[in-house]
């Protein structure tokens, strides 16, 4: 495997290796705070369509303000005139205070006069039966032991929850004696509902508490909730997630099961913020790869091949004469010299081997000549060639005598 695979291997599991602990580590700690922060946001919009709850059940305690502790009205229960449901128990009336129902009971707590509303279709309807059985058999909420009491909440009747509100009975300067109360309340049905939603912008669910099916649906929730945790936030889906709190009825009685179910904006945001960090590292990482292998490669790889290719070069044509060059200062150049220092040092080798050798050729020669010398020298020597130049010299000499003979003038 070559240098550049293996360092663009090793940055890359780098890399990767790098931008996956970072995801976690970002994942954890990123999305934890988050989900804090959507713990509270979501918390703080509960609470705010609590508030536009008590806002509706408020306007029921402010409108019977505005009647209980009048003078007209102080008359109207003692006498029960006409003139009185003529001028302000008008269709218009319910219509601009948003009232379903009108109940004046005396001090003996039987209705003297009462009126209910549909607000829907408006018009005049009748008086639900549910509503009053529950005062005969629930007095408290009309009785009053001081001129300005005020008592205000919501009733579980069969149609429909009803906000109400009640006030005792009394002069325009809250003098006595009390002489009745003042009942008003208007249904939480799905107009009221519509309205609250499109006040807080989120989808509003109030579950009866007395209807078993919605204690055993949200029997684990209901239990969650207490005095320390009145809010429980539960995320629904990873687009949405719902609020849950206890509203007590007119008794303190847990009544309805209010339920927020709003979109999960901030865990949205988180997980859209994380992609956008880990695409950017990833950006970063590819970027950081290419600059990194651009370095090496000009810097390092690019050198160490040309470097490689030289030697490879020198090796196969044998001429050691030759010489690397690299300018710089760094290990790579360094290395060039040494390697060149090696050469230089391989070639002033093989010329004293080359020489060597000359002369151990030359010394040969010498030592070849000189023993045939040697050998000449011994042969001569020896009596068997004493006798050979003996018979020679007879030989030359019987061969001049011959020669005298057979020329006399000689």
């Amino acid at each position: 495997m070559t240098l550049r695979k293996k360092t663009l291997i090793f940055i890359g599991l780098t890399l990767t290796a790098l931008i996956i602990v970072l995801y976690f580590a970002l994942r954890y700690v990123l999305l934890d705070g988050f989900a804090q922060v959507e713990d509270q946001v979501a918390q703080r919009n509960v609470q705010r369509v609590y508030e536009a709850f008590i806002t509706e059940v408020d306007t029921m305690e402010r409108n019977t303000g505005d009647y209980a502790p009048w003078d007209d009205t102080y008359t109207f229960i003692q006498d029960s005139n006409q003139d009185y449901i003529d001028q302000n128990m008008l269709d218009s009336t319910f219509v601009n205070l948003g009232l379903n129902a009108v109940l004046f009971f005396n001090t003996a707590h039987e209705i003297v006069y009462s009126k209910a509303f549909d607000l829907v279709n408006g018009i005049e309807v009748p008086l639900a039966e549910s509503i009053p059985t529950h005062f005969a058999e629930n007095n408290q909420f009309l009785q009053h032991s001081e001129t300005t009491s005020v008592r205000s909440g919501f009733i579980l009747f069969p149609e429909n929850p009803m906000l109400v509100g009640s006030r005792p009975i009394v002069t325009n300067d809250f003098e006595g004696p009390i002489q009745g109360t003042l009942v008003m309340g208007r249904y939480l049905n799905d107009e009221l509902v519509s309205q609250l939603e499109t006040r807080t912008q989120f989808v509003l669910t109030f579950h009866r508490l007395d209807e078993p099916q919605t204690m055993a649906t949200f029997e684990s929730i209901i239990a969650s909730i207490t005095e320390e945790t009145p809010i429980l936030i539960e995320p629904l889906s990873s687009e949405r997630l719902a609020g849950y709190m206890v509203l007590p009825d007119i008794d303190g009685q847990p009544g309805l099961l209010l339920e927020v179910e709003m979109p999960r904006t901030v865990y949205t945001q988180s997980q859209t913020s994380l992609k956008l960090l880990i695409t950017a590292l990833l950006i970063v990482g590819v970027v950081f790869i290419i600059l990194t292998l651009l370095m090496l490669e000009r810097l390092v790889l690019s050198r160490v091949a040309s470097l490689h290719t030289g030697v490879q070069e020198i090796g196969a044509s044998g001429d050691f004469s030759k010489r690397l060059s690299f300018e710089g200062s760094d290990e790579i150049s360094n290395l060039a010299d040494g390697i060149n220092t090696m050469l230089q040092d391989l070639q002033n080798s093989l010329q004293r081997e080359k020489e060597l050798k000359r002369e151990v050729q030359q010394l040969r020669i010498e030592i070849d000549q000189a023993k045939k010398k040697q050998q000449v020298n011994e042969i001569v020597d020896t009596d068997f060639f004493q006798d050979l130049q003996a018979k020679a010299r007879a030989m030359r000499n019987q061969a001049k005598e011959r020669s005298k003979k057979d020329d006399p003038e000689t």
